[in-house]
């Protein structure tokens, strides 16, 4: 997630120390509990492994409904958070708080790209430019090449400021911030894997359903009960299925569900959301990109591990498409 005034990001704003750049920790903020994940490159595999995962309480209405209701009791545990972890992190923002949607806007310089995704903020989300803030990923150009399509997240300054300075104030420094959805997609699915997905996400007190496509985010609700998130994946695999291109012919079809949590080992429950649209419906694997997962699937039950998805998706490198 990008500050939009000045265009500054948050690398600019707070520039990443050089001890730093050895290891990534991400810090995903619930309703439940704060939870860290550290990881850093593994001298002897050469790939991404898990330094450090730690998960600390919030006293129940601390955050309720992805809002800050209680800052100070948040900042004490954050303080908790700094001592053994350091200062400089990666977080996410609650889906709720936030919008997806996919454009495609005309080919520009690089230096103009930014500017371009702006024009169409307003049109597609319920914020004004101003009020702001946001960040995109290029998904490929079109058949023609003189257009690209983009995925765009947008968050109220408001909600932003406000995760900023409860971090802050406990002595942590954002590095940038990231959509519950974008995090949890990037820790589930393999690297590469570019086909369209449903990823169905059990939180705590919500479901997170994500149609990722060309490794990308690109369409994202939440169930807020178990009674529909079967009705809203049918909704969902129904919308992405039906997509036509400019010329009338239908675009990728959804290959595969991947669920994380209970409801992955619950057979009817994969069969109801799946045997309309004969794709299969698999477990999650958080530990997929990483290089030496033994050890934490060891020790720790399936579901449990699912918690932590969101900041292992942020301390996990990010694939950026190059741009020409």
């Amino acid at each position: 997630m990008t500050m939009l005034k000045g265009h500054h990001s948050f690398l600019d704003l707070f520039p990443v120390p050089e001890f730093m750049l050895m290891g990534t920790t991400g810090i995903s903020i619930n309703t439940d509990a704060v939870r860290i994940v550290e990881a850093g490159r593994g001298r002897k595999s050469g790939g991404v492994e898990v330094v450090n995962l730690e998960t600390l309480p919030i006293p129940s209405g601390t955050i309720v409904n992805g809002s800050i209701q209680d800052p100070n009791s948040l900042g004490e545990v954050l303080k908790k958070v700094v001592k053994k972890n350091g200062a400089y992190m990666h977080a996410t923002l609650p889906d709720e708080k936030g919008y997806i949607f996919t454009s495609v806007i005309d080919k520009v310089p690089f230096e103009g790209l930014r500017d371009a995704v702006a024009f169409i903020i307003e049109e597609n989300v319920p914020l004004t430019l101003d009020k702001s803030i946001f960040d995109f990923e290029i998904i490929g150009e079109t058949e023609g090449k003189s257009e690209i399509k983009v995925a765009v997240s947008v968050v109220s300054y408001e909600v932003v400021s406000t995760y900023t300075e409860a971090l802050k104030s406990a002595g942590i420094t954002p590095l940038s911030f990231t959509l519950e959805s974008q995090a949890v997609s990037r820790a589930l699915i393999p690297n590469g894997d570019n086909r369209a997905l449903l990823v169905i996400y059990e939180g705590v007190d919500k479901t997170g359903l994500y149609i990722v496509q060309d490794g990308v985010v690109q369409f994202s609700t939440t169930a807020l009960s178990d009674d529909n998130v079967q009705s809203e994946a049918h909704r969902a695999l129904s919308f992405w299925n039906s997509r036509l291109d400019k010329h009338g012919n239908l675009e990728k079809k959804v290959e595969e569900v991947i669920i994380s949590g209970a409801k992955a080992r619950d057979e009817n429950f994969c069969k109801g959301v799946t045997a309309e649209f004969g794709i299969p419906c698999t477990t999650g694997d958080v530990w997929k990109n990483v290089s030496s997962p033994d050890l934490h699937k060891s020790n720790m039950h399936i579901n449990d591990s699912f918690a932590y998805a969101p900041a292992l998706g942020l301390a996990l490198p990010k694939v950026v498409k190059d741009y020409v």
